[in-house]
């Protein structure tokens, strides 16, 4: 139950940038969903980058 914030907080934060990736690619009509991926990817590192960054900060 500790933790169900934190996956909510990865899964909104996941969701932001695949939405802002898709968003990009239709203002520049992408053959390919590059900025989807490339969003989505980035999206992912900073969730982990957060989720990481509170749990060293509980072990403190």
């Amino acid at each position: 139950m500790k933790y169900t914030g934190m996956a909510f907080q990865m899964a909104v934060t996941i969701f932001l940038f695949v939405f802002a990736g898709r968003k990009l690619d239709n203002i520049f009509e992408s053959p390919q969903p590059y900025f989807t991926a490339g969003m989505a990817l980035l999206g992912v590192f900073l969730a982990l980058y957060l989720v990481i960054r509170q749990l060293m900060s509980e072990q403190k």
